[in-house]
């Protein structure tokens, strides 16, 4: 079992360079599609756009991780 308190995600000393890499990718890739939007006739660029996306990535990410701690509570209890 997962005896130092932390989930899947931040169990090893890589798990916060991990998170960290998937949130710059998600910033990569919310740039990219704004940059595609750029192409697209009345669409327009913008940086909230790019935040709502990070954001989002975020939330996954943190919920990801909770739903991890709450599997790993139940399989230590039982």
């Amino acid at each position: 079992g997962n005896r130092d308190g932390r989930s899947r995600l931040g169990r090893r000393s890589g798990g916060r360079r991990r998170i960290a890499v998937l949130l710059v990718g998600a910033v990569f890739w919310a740039a990219s599609d704004e940059a595609h939007q750029s192409l697209v006739p009345g669409r327009a660029v913008e940086a909230a756009d790019v935040l709502a996306d990070v954001a989002g990535a975020a939330l996954a990410l943190a919920a990801a991780e909770t739903a991890l701690q709450r599997r790993r509570g139940r399989n230590e209890e039982a």
